[in-house]
């Protein structure tokens, strides 16, 4: 039996989008662990922040078209798997990463303490992205059969109501002070980027190259935009993932790495980094974690341009090697990750 058929273009989305979230905690705890730096290291770095926010975006796009422009049983079932473990990252490293952060800060361990940090996301580690992920399993279902029957046209306006309630009505409401709830297990904008991902997964490779032209210039222009204004303003400046920069990067990034893999298949080794991208998400903070707070290495310190990619490069290869050697285990792979 050959191997399982595997879409290039989303798995090296899932790997660079990996690889872009290790970049940015890497560089925010290493920036935030002290000491002078030149302000002009300091706005490049809150550039290059911005650019890789793109990341979470460009990863809920993949997860649209990965689920709903295939054949996959997109049910409730079917689903199951994917909930399990999301589930079970969130209260397994939940419970561990707060451990160690109340061991680290000498304060004591108490059961209702622990319940109440992974129920409120108070833990060490970046899980916030887990429970909305989860959010995001439990939206697909819904999704789902209405992406197969829904015409292209019904498809856009559902996008566009999503966008609505979730980037405009709230800044409307915010404007006149008026609260906006949000009553979904997941935000709108969230589920516009699912959306869009399937609609652009399921687009034909000749109707889609059509738009390649557009792509380049999205990119061109979006990220133009996000460095001169990041530099400009400094830290004053934010690009959300509700942005309307942000959403034209990812939106162009997801039609470009598309056309540039023109439906081919993964090869052996990005089907591998890419399955173990979840689990990398989970783990690599422990070896932030371990290079700035246990070992006191900052690699702002040492020739910057040099020692911050290699930092990074080193974390993303310890978290890969250590989720692929978790993943030998028939568990952890089949209710973890």
């Amino acid at each position: 039996m050959g191997r399982e058929y595997r879409e290039r273009y989303l798995d090296i989305l899932k790997i660079a989008g990996s690889l872009c979230i290790v970049s940015l905690h890497t560089m925010s705890n290493t920036l935030n662990a002290g000491g002078y730096f030149p302000d002009f290291h300091v706005r490049v770095i809150l550039a290059l922040h911005q650019l890789l926010y793109t990341a979470v975006p460009v990863f809920l796009l993949s997860t649209g078209a990965g689920f709903m422009a295939s054949e996959r049983n997109n049910s409730f079932g079917g689903m199951k798997r994917n909930i399990i473990k999301v589930l079970s990252c969130i209260i397994l490293f939940g419970a561990l990463f707060w451990g160690i952060e109340q061991v680290a800060l000498g304060n004591a361990l108490h059961l209702e303490d622990m319940l109440l940090a992974i129920l409120g996301d108070a833990t060490w580690s970046h899980m916030w992205y887990l429970y909305r992920l989860l959010g995001v399993y439990l939206c697909i279902p819904l999704l789902s059969g209405f992406i197969k029957s829904a015409s292209i046209k019904d498809q856009w306006i559902t996008a566009g109501v999503f966008l609505f309630f979730s980037v405009l009505y709230p800044a409307i409401a915010g404007h006149v002070g008026f609260y906006a709830e949000t009553i979904l297990p997941v935000s709108g904008v969230w589920l516009f980027y699912v959306i869009m991902g399937a609609m652009l997964g399921k687009l034909s490779m000749e109707k889609l190259f059509k738009y390649r032209w557009i792509a380049l210039f999205g990119i061109a222009a979006a990220g133009g935009a996000i460095v001169w204004t990041s530099v400009r303003t400094g830290s004053e400046c934010v690009f959300t993932e509700a942005d309307p920069f942000t959403m034209l990067l990812a939106v162009s990034l997801f039609v470009e790495i598309r056309c540039l893999c023109k439906g081919k298949a993964s090869l052996p080794w990005q089907a591998a980094l890419s399955a173990n991208a979840l689990g990398c998400y989970v783990i690599h903070p422990v070896f932030i974690h371990i290079c700035v707070k246990v070992l006191h290495f900052n690699p702002q310190h040492h020739m910057p341009l040099l020692t911050l990619p290699l930092t990074v490069l080193t974390i993303f290869g310890f978290s890969m090697l250590t989720v692929w050697l978790m993943r030998r285990i028939a568990f952890v792979r089949k209710y973890i990750f």
